[in-house]
C-alpha cells in the first residue's frame, strides 16, 4: 500500500481501489517512516468495528450484557487478531460493512428514510477501499426482494442512496475500465493463491467461519439457527440469506477467508439476542449461555417484546 500510495497513487491499481494507498501516503507524509503512524488508522478502523458491532445487537434489542458479549466476539476474532493493525483494504473494510448493516437494522426499527441516504455514502466509500461492497449490494437486494422487508425496496430514498454510492465509487470504476477492468484478471491470482495457500474449497470453507472466532463461531451459527427458526426475526431473514450466499459464492470460486468478515457481528448479534431471550425466561440464578430444560418453548419468545420494552 505504501509503494503504491508513494509511486503509483491513481484512481485505482490493478488489485484495489485507492482508498488504502492513499491513506498509507498521507500518513507517511505526516510521519515519514513510522510504522505506528501507519497502524493508526487500520487499529482505530478495527476498534470502531467493535463499537458497531455492539450497536448492531444494540438495534436489534439486546441488553448491555448481549451487547458486551457481540463486541467481544468481533474484538477477538481470529481475523481482527491477526490483520486488524495492518494499513491494508481488509483491515478497513469490516468496519464499512458493519455500518451498513447497522444502518439497515436501525432503518428496520425506525423507518427512518435518512438512514437509506447514509447507506449510500457508506457504499460508495467502501467501494473506494473493496470491490466487494458492490457484490454485497447485489446480493443484500436479492434476499431482500426474497425474504423481505420487501418495503425497503419501494422506499424512493434508497435508490437516491445508490445513485449517491455510484457517484462516489466512479473514479475508479471509470480507472477500471480505463485500463480493462485489471481487477478482475486479478481475480484468477486470487483464486490461484487461496487454491495453495488456504486448502482449496474445503479449506477456504471452514476459514471462512473459523475467521469469526471461538465466540464469533458459536454466535454466528446460532444465530443462523434462530434466523431458520423464528417467525418473530423474518424481517431480519436477509442477514443469514446474504451470509449463506455470499460464503456459497466465496467457497465454489475459490476466494480468501477473510471475505465475510463484514458478516459476522449481525449474525453474531441475532446469537447473543437469542441466549438473552433464555436468559430473561428463565431462572434468575441459572447461567445465561444457555437454554433453561424447563422452558424450552419460552426461548422463542418474540423478539418484539424487546422493541417494546426499550420504546
Amino acid at each position: 500500500m505504501l509503494a503504491i500510495g508513494r509511486n503509483h497513487l491513481d484512481w485505482g491499481s490493478a488489485d484495489q481501489p485507492p482508498m488504502a494507498p492513499a491513506l498509507a501516503a498521507v500518513m507517511d507524509a505526516a510521519a515519514p517512516g513510522s510504522l505506528i503512524a501507519l497502524r493508526l488508522l487500520p487499529v482505530l478502523a478495527t476498534a470502531g468495528a467493535v463499537v458497531v458491532a455492539g450497536l448492531i445487537a444494540r438495534e436489534l434489542g439486546c441488553d448491555r450484557r448481549a451487547q458486551g458479549f457481540v463486541a467481544a466476539a468481533q474484538a477477538t476474532g481470529a481475523w481482527t487478531t491477526l490483520a486488524g493493525h495492518w494499513l491494508t483494504p481488509y483491515s478497513l473494510e469490516p468496519v464499512q460493512w458493519l455500518l451498513l448493516f447497522w444502518l439497515l437494522v436501525r432503518w428496520i426499527r425506525l423507518r427512518d428514510d435518512r438512514l437509506l441516504i447514509a447507506s449510500g455514502v457508506v457504499v460508495g466509500i467502501a467501494a473506494q477501499t473493496k470491490f466487494q461492497v458492490l457484490l454485497l449490494c447485489v446480493v443484500l437486494l436479492a434476499s431482500v426482494a426474497v425474504f423481505g422487508p420487501r418495503e425497503l425496496l419501494r422506499r424512493p430514498l434508497l435508490w437516491v442512496g445508490a445513485a449517491i454510492a455510484v457517484v462516489l465509487a466512479a473514479p475508479t470504476l471509470v480507472w477500471q475500465i480505463a485500463h480493462g477492468w485489471p481487477q478482475l484478471k486479478m481475480a484468477r491470482i486470487v483464486a490461484g493463491e487461496a487454491d495453495a495457500l488456504s486448502g482449496g474449497r474445503p479449506g477456504i470453507g471452514a476459514q471462512l467461519i473459523l475467521y469469526a472466532g471461538v465466540a464469533g463461531v458459536a454466535l454466528v451459527l446460532y444465530g443462523l439457527w434462530r434466523l431458520l427458526r423464528d417467525d418473530d426475526l423474518r424481517e431480519y431473514r436477509f442477514i443469514g440469506a446474504t451470509f449463506v450466499a455470499l460464503y456459497v459464492l466465496f467457497v465454489a470460486t475459490v476466494g480468501r477467508p477473510y471475505y465475510v468478515v463484514g458478516l459476522y457481528a449481525p449474525l453474531a448479534a441475532i446469537g447473543a439476542l437469542g441466549l438473552q431471550h433464555c436468559r430473561e425466561t428463565g431462572h434468575v440464578r441459572r447461567k445465561w449461555l444457555a437454554c433453561p430444560r424447563t422452558s424450552s418453548a419460552s426461548c422463542s419468545r418474540p423478539a418484539r417484546w424487546f422493541f417494546r420494552s426499550r420504546s
